[in-house]
């Protein structure tokens, strides 16, 4: 396997979440599908999704930052993080981003951008963590494999 990083050979992780909202969000424009919730109902639960969010995904960057290895998922790691909530998940910032975006549906009212979540994930595990997975494999070696035998790659 190459040392360069594989993220670099495919759209950068983020980019996946921007393109499944607004697609989500054009077909939502299109046909719209309302989730059927009273709204001060969607307020609230869209503020909790929100608040896990930042939570998990401040508590990984920061995981990270104590580490000094970086965030961007197109840079090679300098260390493995296993801390904070890489305790319960291999890959606790692309979970923030399902919450984010299960947010911002219920802010919009769109069944179409709540379940463009499966999407997310679908095309984050199939494109993204697999070919993170075996790169990280290259890097780190049986640390890295007993990382993956003790955590699960989501929940």
């Amino acid at each position: 396997m190459s040392d360069r990083h594989p993220n670099l050979r495919v759209l950068p992780p983020p980019l996946y979440f921007i393109l499944c909202l607004a697609l989500a969000w054009g077909v939502h424009r299109w046909r719209p599908v309302a989730l059927g919730i009273e709204y001060r109902i969607e307020l609230w639960i869209a503020v909790v999704l929100m608040a896990i969010a930042a939570t998990i995904g401040g508590l990984a960057l920061g995981e990270m930052k104590r580490l000094k290895t970086p965030a961007e998922p197109w840079k090679r790691p300098v260390r493995l993080a296993t801390g904070g909530p890489f305790r319960f998940s291999r890959n606790p910032i692309y979970i923030s981003f399902f919450f984010i975006l299960a947010a911002i549906g219920m802010l919009a009212d769109s069944a179409w951008i709540v379940g463009s979540v499966v999407v997310l994930w679908i095309v984050l595990d199939r494109f993204v963590v697999r070919r993170e997975e075996a790169f990280l494999i290259h890097v780190f070696g049986d640390e890295y494999k007993d990382y993956t035998a003790r955590v699960r790659r989501w929940l």
